[in-house]
């Protein structure tokens, strides 16, 4: 059987700073230009990050490529240890 680890949530993140989400949610938003690839490495490696929980959709348009900038910074940054990529917008088959 798996066993699962629920730890908190302490830093999410996202394109736009909201003070209200952020005190709803119980997490600190960072806030940063995903096109910015050193950008995101220091924000990943300033905030001590060791695994990414990538919730971008992944289409073949702006979207993807800024995963794809996550992706590169998390493999750059030498706190980032593991990342998890999204999978929304995959083609999935029914089984």
């Amino acid at each position: 059987m798996p066993l699962l680890i629920q730890l908190p949530i302490t830093k999410l993140i996202c394109s736009k700073a909201d003070a209200a989400r952020e005190k709803e949610i119980g997490a600190r938003l960072v806030t940063t230009d995903y096109k910015d690839v050193a950008a995101l490495t220091k924000i990943l490696e300033d905030n001590n990050v060791h695994t990414v929980i990538s919730t971008l959709g992944m289409m073949p348009n702006a979207a993807g490529a800024l995963e794809q900038n996550l992706i590169r910074a998390a493999d750059a940054s030498k706190t980032t240890k593991r990342l998890v990529p999204s999978e929304f917008g995959f083609p999935q088959r029914a089984e």
